[in-house]
């Protein structure tokens, strides 16, 4: 809104001038939300939206450009390309938001946004938005404002998921866990689609979240083997096809899709007003990726509910997520996971993760193997060096070459 006024007041602008407003996200769907809500002011307003970004016609884009645009939303690289073509151009923007600030600095777009911010007078007004405080996000507040910036905050800034979503976990073998130790992962999320088909029916969505686009079309696979709703989601799949099934699963009441097996690629920044379930089918590497995905349900101060499917190896955040339910979740963490996030247990997951790395789809984690015992003090068998115990056993993996040695 503050935007819109402010392009407003400014002095009527002629074909191929450039944009008074500039809105950076970092992908195509992001795009397409910022402009349908600024669509519905353009009746009352008579300003001119357009979008710039990958995955679109490009001769259409420049065509657009050449014309009088007052709003561009852009995704960082196909603005940079259309700036070195010298399709449009910066010399009128005076008001600049980046949104989801977090993802455009995880996903390299960092240099991007520092090479568009470099062309922008710097006589300009720069809105920031971040779900995440992080120190480079900080830091780049602070570079791209001439000024000292004003922080605004919508709660703590503590790293933490919203009060109005109950979460729930499972992990085979915890004790206290809902769910039966005999099932697998896989059957777990079965049974937990299975148990949402009354609401999905009558207009709930949910969202099923894996951390690679290789997994999704296996996910689906297995939900309408089982006779489930399933529609994979992933960056494989051609835009056109991204832009109908995201048209299906936005409208309201009862859909053909309800529920959408997809990556991280709708984890940030999406309003989903009807999705009131989240399944993290695989855990994210990230506790604040985590926080985003559940985020997609309680918005609006609506109830929401989130289900997540951890491994052995999933364990090692536990004291992560112990920390953020202490503080945020009405229910507390469950006192399994306590468990699981004592300085022994994390010390032996984040060693086990090390080794073996994350599982396979559908795979059970590897045991480790027993280590062989053997008296104190002796020598590992033929092995003539010094050292005892599990410094011989090192130097004999390495043949006695280490980088102090010729």
């Amino acid at each position: 809104m503050p935007m819109l006024v402010h392009v407003m007041a400014q002095p009527e602008l002629l074909p191929g001038e450039g944009p008074v407003g500039l809105v950076l996200v970092p992908h195509r769907e992001l795009c397409q939300q910022v402009h349908r809500e600024i669509e519905a002011f353009e009746a009352f307003t008579g300003l001119v939206c357009r979008i710039v970004c990958g995955g679109a016609d490009e001769e259409k884009q420049k065509a657009d450009a050449l014309q009088r645009v007052d709003v561009v939303v852009a995704t960082p690289g196909r603005l940079i390309r259309m700036l070195n073509k010298r399709w449009t151009n910066l010399r009128r923007a005076t008001y600049v938001v980046l949104d989801e600030a977090d993802e455009l600095l995880s996903h390299g777009f960092e240099d991007q946004v520092r090479l568009i911010m470099s062309q922008i007078r710097p006589d300009r007004q720069v809105l920031l938005f971040s779900a995440t405080w992080e120190e480079a996000v900080e830091k780049l507040a602070t570079d791209v404002c001439d000024c000292k910036p004003i922080q605004i905050n919508c709660g703590n800034t503590k790293l933490s998921a919203c009060k109005e979503i109950d979460q729930t976990f499972w992990c085979a073998g915890r004790v206290g866990a809902n769910w039966p130790v005999e099932e697998s992962k896989v059957q777990a999320l079965c049974r937990a689609v299975r148990n949402l088909l009354e609401p999905l029916r009558e207009g709930a969505k949910a969202l099923v979240f894996c951390n690679t686009k290789e997994v999704v079309p296996k996910v689906v696979e297995v939900l309408k083997a089982a006779g489930l709703p399933g529609e994979e989601f992933s960056s494989k799949l051609s835009q056109q096809k991204r832009d109908k099934l995201l048209e299906g699963f936005r409208q309201h009441g009862p859909s053909e899709q309800p529920v959408l097996v997809c990556t991280q690629v709708l984890g940030r920044g999406h309003d989903f007003q009807n999705v009131r379930y989240v399944i993290n089918y695989d855990m994210p590497g990230r506790l604040v990726d985590y926080v985003h995905r559940i985020g997609r349900t309680g918005r609006a101060g609506q109830r929401g509910f989130s289900l997540t499917l951890l491994e052995e190896v999933d364990l090692r955040l536990a004291r992560e997520l112990v920390q953020c339910l202490e503080y945020t979740a009405v229910q507390g963490p469950p006192k399994w996971l306590v468990a699981e996030a004592s300085k022994k247990r994390q010390q032996k997951y984040a060693k086990q993760f090390r080794n073996e790395g994350p599982p396979a789809f559908g795979c059970a984690l590897p045991q480790p193997e027993p280590v062989p015992t053997r008296e104190p003090g002796a020598a590992h068998a033929g092995w003539e060096g010094r050292g005892r115990g599990r410094r011989a056993e090192f130097l004999q993996q390495c043949c006695g070459r280490g980088a102090a040695r010729a």
